[in-house]
């Protein structure tokens, strides 16, 4: 399997996944395979002896800064809006780690643009209220305004086309060839624009479900492809997966089908201002929207790599 095959497939994957789920249903399975994936990375993590002391004094770190900084300051808009725009930030360099390129500034031009939009997107999905207004003639009609008070997706869009103008000078003077990943990034920011200028924008679910389901997805088939001709490492490989993955799915179906087991107080309205059949049941901690993107943040800091500022770079290191 090639590595654009092997692109393909989870993007497949991925494709038939949001056309048979809701918007509800997506964001479960971002959580419930999120926490598989998070899981499966610190086992990972752990197995090839990267949790020594240092780690797990850092981790304590990122833990107080992460949980502690949202209970000071909470807001689950900006906290939904900051874990799913930097999501993107981190299927990239998670996608060059894949296909073994260093970061450099021009990819990061050629990923900028899809950046852009996608994160206009985002925010314009997410800070969207809807006013009813009464007509007189017809039945009352509803339109979607912007929490914010304006509409970033256009100038968004502008900046998008001005990254694109940078990469395309950038290749042109450098000189330098178009890669295969900045093909891939310049299409997916082509596909967004199209969504737009066409008034066909999906939700958020299903543009967080569309990256971060593809990125999960990438992981799994990469490695199982890497492991392929090593039998026993790849079924050392799938049995690793299945296990986690029973664990977390055995969990969420005890959050899901008991929601007042192992009932304990709950954080205070003000941090996670909604209540859902699950408010009682302490792997609401794990499971419940606000708290699963706090802990994607953990993921994000325990899997940094000083190479991911490589976007700053001129010219790739020998």
């Amino acid at each position: 399997m090639s590595n654009n095959l092997e692109k393909l497939v989870s993007l497949g994957l991925v494709a038939a996944a949001l056309l048979l789920l809701s918007p509800l249903q997506t964001q479960e399975a971002i959580i419930a395979f999120g926490q598989g994936h998070f899981l499966a990375c610190y086992y990972y993590q752990y197995k090839y002896g990267k949790m020594n002391r240092a780690y797990l004094m850092k981790y304590l770190g990122a833990l107080v800064l992460v949980f502690g900084g949202y209970i000071l300051y909470p807001n689950l808009y900006l906290l939904v809006t900051a874990a799913s725009v930097y999501f993107v930030v981190h299927l990239s360099v998670d996608e060059r780690f894949l296909w073994k390129e260093q970061p450099s500034l021009q990819r990061g031009l050629a990923f900028l643009p899809f950046l852009l939009i996608y994160m206009g997107m985002i925010v314009d999905s997410i800070f969207v209220g809807h006013v009813r207004i009464e007509t007189g003639y017809t039945a009352p009609m509803e339109f979607p305004v912007s929490i914010l008070g304006i509409w970033i997706t256009p100038y968004c869009v502008v900046a998008a086309g001005i990254a694109l103008v940078a990469y395309l000078a950038f290749i042109r003077f450098k000189p330098s060839r178009m890669e295969t990943h900045d093909v891939y990034f310049l299409l997916g920011a082509a596909i967004l624009a199209l969504l737009y200028v066409t008034n066909h924008v999906p939700n958020h679910f299903y543009l967080m479900g569309a990256i971060i389901l593809f990125h999960y997805s990438s992981w799994y088939v990469h490695y199982y492809r890497r492991f392929q001709e090593n039998r026993p490492l790849r079924n050392r490989y799938l049995l690793d997966m299945l296990v986690i993955y029973a664990i977390i799915f055995a969990l969420y179906g005890f959050y899901r089908a008991m929601p007042r087991a192992l009932n304990v107080e709950y954080f205070p309205s003000q941090i996670f201002p909604y209540k859902t059949q699950n408010h009682g049941n302490v792997l609401a901690y794990l499971f419940s929207p606000g708290f699963f993107y706090l802990w994607t943040f953990m993921h994000y800091l325990t899997t940094l790599r000083l190479s991911d500022l490589g976007y700053f770079r001129s010219r790739e290191r020998n």
